[in-house]
């Protein structure tokens, strides 16, 4: 609670008195650093930071409750925020919302460490941090989908910011929503490997004030196919990659682009203790093993800067990014600030680290043509789920969207999802007897609420839940009579003035929901319902035998109404 109100504290400082420091001039006068080449203004650092202490809010939410979901798993007693989403639950879509991202977080794992990492990359003295975090992002993008090494993948990260624009230098900058819309909507053919580009001293890039020449021999060397790394012609019409790019809008959302894709892009505002925090010790330690970024009241910020975010620790709190300072041994301009493998951690919810919007996932496939996809078939290299479909006549109806799945041996709910493109909830809920009785939640609520505003909770808690349970949600609250007796009363939607008379201290809610574990039983017969077979055909591989009436059984048992109407039943 105490590092809750310390981050709405410094958000509302963010807001009402933007830092000054020696920089470029901001649009109230005050001058502000962009030094390592993110586009900085007063505005987007202090709604930023807002933006990220509100997400922050939410997501405490999700993983409390997904804690109570999966039998309290370790939160280590931190709390929520007690207003059910940060801004309190009004309306159903909000407890939608949360819902929906209490079971992503109970279905995936609590930690996830960065898998394929790509060298550390040093941007030297130069503002090119955009361009290193995006070349390292979709490097991990393409060695996800493909399960290679990114050592296979070299994408050139001079080649994206020098390349992409007449003019630039060192000192230019760049903007993630820029980039991003250039690279993947209109220069595709800029990711290319570092070789196209040849090898250039980092000391000299300060000085190079005309980039073009170097561009346009790469241009002629990747068109001929000279590039030594790889013997594919890139151009603008063949280019190496095909990309796609989207914003992220929650924390849920920016861990499992983590988990499919290897890496996301963040903003982050750099505060004068980083050196302090990550001091020449750090050098010789991992990022892993080096106690995480942990922001002080005095800190103030220098610059804006932009990282690869690669994994996080949900138990802890902690996002783990990937620098582009160098590490222990290329660093040259550095002593302080990196460490052994070019990692670091940093507490959830601070520096600007997965602002809302602002925060961008890449996912990419090999260009058609290209030698690793001669003849666009790419997607077959990709792990296919062992679907099939309810019964013999399912199996012959090409527009059938009902099929069965059995659990493989450690294989997470999230990941069997996320997979196949279902929809959370929906998978959840119809499957909701494999994962046993409904868990009774109880969630504290931190403040005191009128009656209205309790019947209000309730109701909205009622409307998301009727459809598992016929139990009604209620509170139970402390109460203390002129005499200081404690008591406790239950109130529900129908009379809730008991539960906001004068002497109520707290109230918590209670109500049912799924058990959603991160992982169930192998062996467990679960239903899929999908919008079309031939959605799932690309994601999986049909087994006509042996069926699963299990799954036939429990989906139409557990979801009887909903199957009937989606024409699901058998």
């Amino acid at each position: 609670m105490a590092q809750r109100l310390l981050a709405a504290v410094l958000a509302a400082v963010l807001l009402l008195g933007p830092w000054q420091h020696p920089g470029r001039q901001g649009d109230n006068g005050v001058l502000l650093a962009a030094g390592q080449g993110l586009a900085v203004t007063p505005d987007n650092l202090g709604a930023g930071q807002l933006a990220v202490v509100t997400e922050m809010n939410v997501f405490e939410d999700a993983l409390e409750l997904a804690a109570e979901l999966s039998g309290g798993r370790g939160l280590r007693g931190r709390r929520g925020s007690g207003n059910l989403g940060a801004g309190g639950v009004t309306t159903v879509k909000d407890m939608q919302q949360l819902q929906l991202a209490s079971y992503a977080v109970a279905a995936s794992p609590k930690v996830w460490r960065p898998k394929r990492l790509p060298p550390v990359r040093d941007q030297g003295v130069c503002s090119t941090c955009v361009a290193e975090a995006t070349a390292t992002i979709v490097q991990m993008a393409i060695a996800s989908a493909l399960k290679e090494s990114t050592a296979n993948w070299d994408i050139d990260a001079r080649s994206l910011y020098y390349c992409s624009l007449k003019g630039r230098t060192c000192k230019t900058g760049w903007d993630l929503p820029d980039a991003l819309k250039y690279i993947v909507d209109q220069a595709p053919e800029l990711l290319r490997p570092a070789d196209c580009l040849g090898s250039i001293p980092r000391k000299e890039y300060p000085d190079i004030t005309d980039w073009e020449p170097k561009c346009e021999a790469a241009r002629q060397r990747a068109a001929a196919g000279s590039c030594s790394s790889t013997a594919d012609k890139i151009t603008r019409e063949k280019p190496l990659l095909k990309c796609s790019y989207r914003s992220l809008s929650n924390f849920y959302q920016m861990q499992q682009h983590i988990r499919n894709h290897g890496a996301i892009v963040s903003r982050m505002i750099v505060n004068d203790d980083w050196e302090v925090q990550f001091n020449e010790s750090a050098r010789n330690v991992s990022g892993l093993q080096w106690p995480a970024y942990t922001r002080n009241v005095s800190a103030k910020a220098v610059f804006g800067h932009a990282v690869a975010l690669v994994g996080y620790d949900n138990e802890n709190y902690q996002w783990i990014g990937i620098n582009s300072w160098g590490n222990d041994t290329n660093s040259n301009e550095r002593t302080r600030g990196v460490t052994s493998d070019g990692l670091f951690r940093i507490e959830m919810g601070l520096a600007g680290v997965g602002t809302p919007e602002q925060t961008y996932g890449v996912s990419c496939t090999v260009f058609p043509g290209n030698q690793k996809d001669l003849h666009g078939t790419g997607w077959l290299t990709k792990q296919r789920r062992q679907v099939q479909p309810l019964n013999a006549a399912s199996a012959l109806n090409v527009t059938a969207d009902c099929y069965s799945y059995r659990v493989q041996r450690k294989e997470t709910v999230a990941s069997i999802v996320e997979s196949l493109g279902l929809d959370y909830v929906d998978f959840i809920q119809r499957n909701r007897r494999q994962f046993g009785r409904l868990q009774n939640v109880s969630y504290k609520l931190a403040q005191t609420k009128t009656a209205v505003e309790l019947q209000k909770i309730l109701t909205v808690v009622s409307t998301v839940t009727q459809p598992l349970t016929a139990d009604k949600p209620y509170f139970v609250c402390a109460f203390y009579d002129a005499k200081a007796v404690a008591s406790n009363v239950t109130c529900f939607a129908e009379a809730t003035d008991a539960c906001a008379r004068t002497g109520t201290v707290g109230c918590t809610l209670h109500y049912k929901d799924v058990n959603v574990r991160e992982e169930l039983p192998a062996g467990v017969c679960l239903a899929l319902h999908m919008l079309h077979c031939r959605r799932l055909a690309a994601r999986s591989l049909f087994l006509q035998s042996p069926f699963c009436p299990t799954a036939a059984a429990e989906f139409i048992i557990s979801r009887a109404g909903a199957a009937a109407a989606s024409g699901c039943a058998t």
